[in-house]
């Protein structure tokens, strides 16, 4: 015990939460209780391990991403104890990672926070390939131009041409007088 520091009068319960005052033992010191009295009193038909079991259990299930050293030390064991019940019960026993995926191509890019893979990825989003309505040859608009011309009447939803000669083209063989 640490010189100059009064003992707490009052304990956190592990179980329930409940704030509870302990008791002093038959020595007077007071006593290193985990639970409050009624939870103790709940707790006493099980085993202890069993208890332990549970706490381990709960704590896993409602902290996914906590790992086994922040799970041991509020329960007060080691993390290697914890790690070996969680195995027990067949738990995970790695903390979860969330895994972020490329917006463009979809690729894993593990634990970083980011939006795109590569340089490539993040200059094509929001990039779409249309085929000449002429010469039928691929080529890149911006999704926002598409949309833009299609709204002001500037293209039909199925004409779109890669250069204005394709288009003259088309429109010499479309309109042709007979």
């Amino acid at each position: 015990m640490v010189r100059g520091r009064k003992p707490q009068k009052y304990s956190y319960c592990w179980h329930c939460g409940e704030v509870f005052k302990r008791w002093r033992c038959s020595a007077g010191n007071w006593t290193v209780a985990r639970y409050c009295p009624r939870c103790q009193h709940r707790r006493q038909g099980a085993p202890a391990n069993l208890a332990l079991q549970v706490d381990v259990a709960r704590a896993r299930e409602t902290n996914p991403c906590a790992t086994l050293q922040k799970i041991g030390d509020g329960l007060g064991v080691s993390r290697e104890r914890v790690r070996q019940i969680l195995s027990q019960t067949q738990k995970p026993t790695s903390a979860y990672r969330q895994t972020y995926l490329c917006i463009q191509c979809g690729k894993d890019m593990g634990v970083e926070e980011r939006l795109f893979c590569s340089r490539q990825c993040q200059c094509g989003y929001g990039r779409t390939q249309i085929a000449c309505s002429y010469c039928g040859e691929l080529k890149e608009y911006s999704i926002k131009h598409v949309v833009w011309a299609i709204e002001n009447g500037r293209h039909s939803t199925d004409l779109f041409f890669c250069s204005k000669q394709c288009h003259g083209r088309w429109l010499g063989e479309r309109c042709r007088r007979k």
